[in-house]
């Protein structure tokens, strides 16, 4: 982040255009974590929205209209600006290397307006183990004004994920949670891990040793337990989980570049593997396929 060049945006200021007014009167249903326990970690999310030239003014910050259930939900929501010329070699970075590959992977020819792109603004949230996901509701409607107001492009950091913003746009206010927006599952060769968990104060998810035919099934498992770990559960290292009825696994620490490669989570994970103490979740994913 370059120093001295950031400068706060006042969309989330309660004196400015009087957002203060619709926040407190927002009627969106909250995205509640029916699982919830309390033990987990801090959850952060990063948003960072890219635009071809300075924003609009309008429209203002309506939660109804951007699927913001309380004011609450974007209580100390920092919310950032930096130009291209305050730091060009910060900002190239993110849409050159790796980052630039995800972005033509996943929204195709639409990541070139990433080239066109003058000014980043970013969105920051944080929360101490959450009891709700409302503070994510805020970000991603913080997000959608934005879209609104002249954003091309969005990488949600944590997953790893670009977004169009005709595809955020387009999402509705009253929408229900889904995992599948939030995370994104990665087959790195025989690794298949979670990406996103971060955003809810709960560890990533790998499982090793995975044969090509089996990477649908060891994303199933990946993504069940995701979503609970999204909506509240806490797992740690030593404990057992269970996938379908009855298939047992043991939760280890991920070590990266011990036992297994780095891939970069910026967040703790826990390896899945079978509860017979082989490598990797082959036992399980046999069970799976014979249900």
């Amino acid at each position: 982040m370059p120093r001295g060049t950031w400068r706060p945006a006042s969309l989330c200021s309660a004196r400015h255009r009087g957002y203060n007014r619709p926040m407190t009167n927002a009627t969106t249903p909250l995205w509640d974590r029916d699982q919830y326990t309390p033990g987990g970690g801090a959850a952060r999310v990063r948003l960072f929205c890219f635009a071809r030239r300075p924003l609009r003014d309008d429209p203002p910050l309506v939660a109804e209209t951007y699927g913001i259930p309380s004011a609450e939900a974007i209580r100390d929501a920092d919310v950032r600006t930096v130009a291209w010329g305050d730091d060009p070699t910060w900002f190239d970075a993110w849409r050159g290397g790796p980052l630039r590959a995800v972005a033509a992977h996943q929204i195709g020819l639409d990541h070139l307006a990433l080239d066109e792109a003058t000014y980043c603004h970013s969105i920051d949230i944080a929360r101490d183990d959450p009891r709700d996901l409302g503070y994510l509701q805020g970000a991603w409607g913080i997000a959608q004004c934005l879209v609104d107001r002249g954003v091309t492009t969005i990488l949600d950091l944590a997953a790893a994920r670009w977004h169009r913003a005709r595809d955020v746009r387009a999402w509705p206010a009253g929408r229900a949670f889904d995992v599948d927006r939030e995370i994104w599952i990665v087959a790195d060769g025989p690794l298949v891990h979670t990406r996103g968990l971060s955003k809810f104060g709960r560890p990533d998810l790998l499982v090793p040793d995975v044969e090509p035919a089996a990477r649908d099934r060891a994303a199933m498992v990946l993504r069940s337990l995701a979503t609970a770990l999204a909506k509240g559960r806490v797992m740690r290292a030593g404990e057992t989980a269970t996938v379908g009825d009855s298939a047992m696994m043991r939760l280890l620490p991920y070590l990266p570049g011990i036992e297994l490669p780095e891939v970069h989570l910026d967040n703790p994970g826990l390896v899945l593997a079978d509860a017979d103490g082989g490598p990797g979740i082959g036992g399980v994913l046999r069970s799976l396929q014979r249900h």
